[in-house]
């Protein structure tokens, strides 16, 4: 038997901690974008989401939009899959397919932001380390968000090929969705690098 199944409140802790993490590497980043690593790469805003732009832009760290999407998201999730195991009508498989698509997703937004942490400390502590200064346009910022989340789909995806477990294949799912919303925005997006306020 599944772990949710006894303890539904786990989904729903791992989404508070999980969408915290995110948020505030979130802040992080930027942060040390602001104070150094914008002279080497110029991509506009840090936040990739319009979301949470505002929000990061003026270093909201308690927003009443990142409260309620922690509390009414991880209460809708728990909700859910309690109510899918309280039913008994044999839809675990749709909770274990919840979990998957939750961890995979947040974990691969989590380490783009650790990666990104660890080349602005870099550049930070190694004033040499790049010379010159490099400036994306939006959509092709994007265009590259939608490739690294592509490279982890394709690798979910032949996990649950292989090993087709529910939360394997809800990983892929999420990969996938996150991977096609990328891609639209990139089409979406200026093609043209533009003086920003950043550079």
């Amino acid at each position: 038997m599944s772990p949710l199944a006894e303890h539904p409140w786990i989904i729903a802790a791992l989404w508070v901690l999980l969408h915290a993490t995110d948020y505030y590497l979130t802040f992080w980043g930027a942060i040390l974008y602001r104070r150094g690593a914008s002279k080497v790469v110029g991509m506009g805003s840090y936040e990739l989401n319009p979301l949470w732009q505002r929000d990061v832009e003026k270093l909201r760290w308690l927003s009443p939009k990142f409260c309620a999407s922690l509390v009414l998201i991880g209460a809708m999730l728990w909700g859910y899959v309690h109510l899918i195991f309280s039913l008994d009508v044999g839809l675990g498989w749709v909770a274990e397919m919840m979990l998957g698509l939750l961890l995979f997703t947040r974990l691969s937004l989590i380490a783009r932001h650790v990666v990104n942490i660890f080349y602005f400390l870099h550049l930070r502590k190694h004033a040499k380390a790049a010379i010159g200064r490099t400036t994306y346009s939006r959509g092709t910022v994007l265009f590259l968000s939608a490739t690294s989340h592509a490279q982890i789909a394709a690798v979910v995806a032949a996990a649950g090929f292989i090993a087709p477990h529910p939360w394997i294949v809800g990983g892929a799912i999420g990969m996938g969705a996150l991977t096609a919303v990328a891609c639209v925005r990139s089409v979406r997006a200026p093609k043209t690098a533009a003086v920003t306020e950043d550079g």
